[in-house]
């Protein structure tokens, strides 16, 4: 698949073989922006501990971690929440990284680990600076093997759905579907999207799905399985202990409804740009589909699912206002003041540029548990 192997080959890959983030990269991500972004994160987290009534092992799971710095200011945040309410010496915080890039894998063992440790091989442990172990995996299966049935998994995917591979189908005059290939123009020899003369086996995937039955002919869509098998393993792990404590953030863009439609996009130094230009050195990614995450996660476990709700949104809910306010009376300077209401304005506002719409949030709970803070109850989704 065109999009798998763009971004993840062994030696070729787009998020194998670099760090791709920051200004220096490709793009630039909202823990990136601002310090309270990850904060509010771990606020979230805590107030989910709360409810669940304080489990004394928990881990913290994020997948595809970046630099580690989400992760970072979450940790800290709640950390400092903990100390203020309970003895931290009766909780074990453990991480766990789902992280393939050993590149990537080192920059997040530089920023929270407690001392130097090569996290290059197919799996590493160490401490993190808040004393529980933090831990690597390559795939979403082995955290079921690292991890005991016993603990709370809190998990985190920040831009990670967005970057899993998709197959794109369009609905044709008589009513069957077919499949829409990457292909080299015979002329050109560029790369570009053809459509099959047939209907192929992979058409049986929105040939059965009831979403896609109405759409009208020339409809295109985009359907990604492995959004579906993620979402299945979050679910599974957010419900594997017996007290049915745990919770996940999906943190991406996309539409709240609907099905994505053409959407697949490159992106290079901070641009969009064509995604067949240059594969392997082009950063590609495509539009969420909330819903198709939503059904995955109620089909697979025992769970309630909140959201999507627009980012600005939720972070203000959490609390970012009022955190704002706490970090302008350290500020030193006009510079820094400016620093920090840019990155805030950017995470929250809707309008431009900014990221307060674009990007949503949806959580994943167990059935039954209290619907969490920076969400409106009303958008609970039983599916």
């Amino acid at each position: 698949m065109y999009m798998r192997q763009c971004l993840t080959h062994p030696e070729h890959g787009y998020y194998t073989s670099r760090d791709p983030l920051g200004a220096r990269g490709d793009f630039i991500t909202s823990p990136e922006i601002s310090q309270m972004f990850g904060e509010m994160i771990g606020v979230w987290f805590f107030a989910l501990w709360l409810v669940q009534g304080k489990p004394a092992s928990v881990n913290f799971v994020e997948f595809g971690p970046g630099k580690g710095t989400l992760m970072f200011d979450a940790m800290r945040s709640f950390g400092r929440l903990l100390n203020k309410r309970e003895d931290p010496a009766k909780v074990k915080l453990n991480i766990v990284f789902v992280e393939a890039s050993h590149v990537l894998r080192q920059r997040q063992a530089a920023l929270l680990g407690d001392s130097d440790v090569d996290a290059t091989g197919e799996f590493w442990k160490a401490k993190h600076r808040w004393g529980g172990d933090l831990l690597w995996v390559d795939t979403e299966k082995d955290v079921f093997e690292i991890t005991h049935e016993s603990d709370t998994n809190f998990i985190i995917a920040h831009e990670f759905f967005d970057a899993l591979p998709i197959n794109k189908f369009v609905k044709v005059d008589d009513g069957t579907w077919r499949e829409i290939h990457v292909d080299q123009h015979p002329d050109t020899g560029e790369l570009c999207l053809v459509r099959t003369p047939h209907e192929t086996p992979m058409c049986s995937i929105v040939k059965t799905n009831p979403r896609y039955s109405t759409v009208p002919a020339g409809t295109v869509v985009e359907v990604s399985p492995d959004t579906a098998m993620y979402t299945a393993t979050i679910s599974q792990l957010i419900t594997r202990n017996e007290k049915s404590t745990g919770g996940a953030l999906i943190v991406d863009y996309g539409p709240k409804m609907g099905v994505p439609s053409n959407t697949l996009r490159g992106i290079k130094d901070h641009k969009i740009v064509n995604p067949f230009h240059d594969p392997g050195e082009v950063d590609l990614s495509a539009d969420v589909d909330f819903q198709a995450v939503a059904q995955a996660a109620i089909d697979a476990a025992d769970v309630s699912v909140v959201g999507p709700v627009d980012q600005g949104d939720f972070l203000e809910q959490v609390g970012m206002g009022t955190r704002l306010k706490q970090l302008e009376k350290h500020v030193k300077t006009e510079n820094e003041r400016e620093i920090l209401m840019t990155g805030y304005k950017r995470l929250v506002e809707k309008n431009g540029a900014s990221m307060g719409k674009i990007y949503k949030f949806m959580g994943i709970v167990p059935k039954g548990v209290e619907v969490p803070i920076g969400f409106d109850p009303l958008t609970k989704n039983d599916y």
